[in-house]
């Protein structure tokens, strides 16, 4: 399975702009996918303050562009709701475009309120939302000091604020924020989600993602190219592997771990106690320490001489699939261990930690027959040959996609979001999880996670991509109850039950 079986596409602003232009050539009005969008945005926002108890209030944030003209359009669509909505008119009204001009009109007739000039200074409505409608996606380069200073009193506000398609002072192409952006709750995307939410700077502006339509015809939105595939819910739960009635331990799947070192007995129980916890019936934990933990009890640990990891292979040749690298060490023994585990293994290999050192350090080297490698991005940054350039958070995606294609891996690039890469398909991008899953071992709980669901049947890149989400709703379970400051990476494990019932409730 690759990207293509997935719908929610992210794209760039001037994918948007090509797509909009030929919908206008065909016959559509850039105005009637204002006034859609507007009402769609309307829609959205009024369901966020009915969910979150708010009072029936909205401020509007407006600049100059067709943004603009979207949030005046979603204003009166919110008046005729019953809403009381207040306008801050950023600019003189006459450098605005014709269409935000035209709605400007339209949302005094239906007797919105507009400030502008010097009553833009008086303090914001006190309870409802912000509706920020300033910059489009086409947004670049720096903000008049005017209205930064409306941007930075909007995010000092208790209000939650939604963006109309992006946060205002996102670049829609980079995601960079040269001085000041809207740091919003939620973010309305029309149509498809820009680029800029997701890599930069953006996804620390972005909040909530939310999609709605404005009217695009199929034709057209099937057309689309999309950078990246944003992965929903509804699809996730559709990668959940089959659970047979009556299998047994083995058929549930089998995963071997070659993981942990002395002192570094954690990273091993880590990922073996994931691999179970995500529905593997059999863990085997090879281990370089005569004396291992006894965690987790479930799991079958048995010792081996680094010098002769033949037993590895033995084993491996009923199992179904292998992880290898969390606390394992970085000593010639090990390596020459790992020079030859790793370029003949068969069965699918999640490659982590440091068996990723191990490939940073030996370029060279073939990896598994199905490899699926867990770098974060600095571990990216090692792993990448000198001629593939230098990995920045912009220019990630073509570098990560062009080192797949060549490499013929899954990978996997841990952050906030995640993305997926495989060989001649579009990435795939998890926006699932909280800040407080930055700490040590959430890693090797995910290698765990993504072993277990390979060793229950699924290919390569579902696998992946089903245990980053479910680890992404465990760490949003793991700080409600812990809060971001607390929580650990055992956590995430504990949380895996109610991670699992969330999707299967869906």
């Amino acid at each position: 399975m690759n990207s293509q079986g997935f719908k929610s596409k992210i794209i760039t602003p001037t994918e948007m702009a090509r797509i909009e232009k030929l919908a206008v050539s065909q016959g559509s009005s850039i105005e009637q996918f204002m006034d859609l969008a507007g009402k769609a945005v309307a829609e959205a926002a009024e369901k966020f303050v009915k969910s979150h108890n708010l009072a029936k209030v909205a401020t509007l944030l407006i600049g100059k562009g067709n943004n603009g003209g979207d949030a005046y359009t979603a204003g009166i669509a919110l008046l005729q709701k019953g809403f009381r909505v207040q306008a801050r008119h950023l600019v003189p009204k006459e450098m605005c475009s014709n269409l935000c001009q035209k709605k400007y009109e339209h949302f005094l007739s239906a007797r919105g309120e507009i400030l502008e000039g010097e009553t833009n200074y008086l303090p914001f409505l006190s309870e409802g939302i912000i509706l920020d409608g300033i910059f489009g996606t086409g947004f670049h380069g720096k903000i008049e000091s005017t209205i930064s200073t409306f941007i930075e009193a909007a995010n000092k506000s208790s209000l939650p604020i939604l963006a109309i398609d992006i946060p205002s002072g996102i670049d829609g192409a980079t995601g960079k924020v040269e001085q000041v952006a809207i740091k919003a709750t939620q973010t309305i995307f029309l149509g498809f989600a820009k680029l800029g939410c997701f890599i930069g700077d953006g996804f620390n502006y972005a909040g909530e993602l939310i999609g709605v339509d404005f009217g695009l015809p199929s034709t057209l939105t099937d057309n689309v190219k999309p950078v990246a595939i944003l992965i929903e819910e509804h699809e996730a739960k559709a990668l959940l592997p089959h659970i047979k009635r009556t299998r047994h331990k083995y058929e549930a799947g089998y995963v071997i771990a070659v993981a942990g070192s002395p002192g570094m007995e954690g990273a091993a129980t880590l990922s073996s106690t994931a691999a179970l916890h995500t529905g593997a019936g059999m863990v085997r934990l090879f281990f370089s320490d005569p004396n291992p933990r006894s965690e987790p009890i479930e799991a079958v640990k048995e010792f081996y001489d680094l010098a002769k990891p033949e037993r590895i292979f033995e084993e491996c040749q009923r199992a179904h699939a292998l992880l290898i690298g969390p606390g394992l060490g970085r000593s010639k023994a090990v390596t020459k261990m790992l020079k030859k585990v790793l370029p003949d293994m068969e069965i699918p290999t999640v490659v982590d930690a440091d068996a990723l050192h191990f490939y940073a350090q030996y370029p060279n080297e073939n990896f598994p027959k199905r490899a699926v490698l867990t770098p974060h991005f600095q571990e990216m940054k090692n792993l990448l040959p000198k001629n593939f350039g230098t990995l920045t958070k912009e220019n990630f995606l073509k570098i990560c996609q062009d080192f797949v294609d060549k490499k013929k891996v899954t990978l996997v690039l841990k952050g906030a979001p995640t993305f997926i890469f495989s060989e001649d398909s579009v990435p795939l991008c998890i926006c699932r999880g909280d800040p407080g899953m930055a700490t040590g071992g959430s890693g090797d709980v995910l290698t765990g996670m993504i072993a277990s669901l390979l060793a229950q049947g699924l290919y390569d890149v579902p696998a992946a991509t089903l245990a980053v989400f479910i680890q992404g709703l465990s760490g949003e379970y793991a700080a409600k109850e812990k809060t971001s400051y607390c929580m650990v990476a055992s956590d995430l494990i504990s949380s895996l039950p109610k991670a699992f019932s969330h999707l299967l409730k869906k």
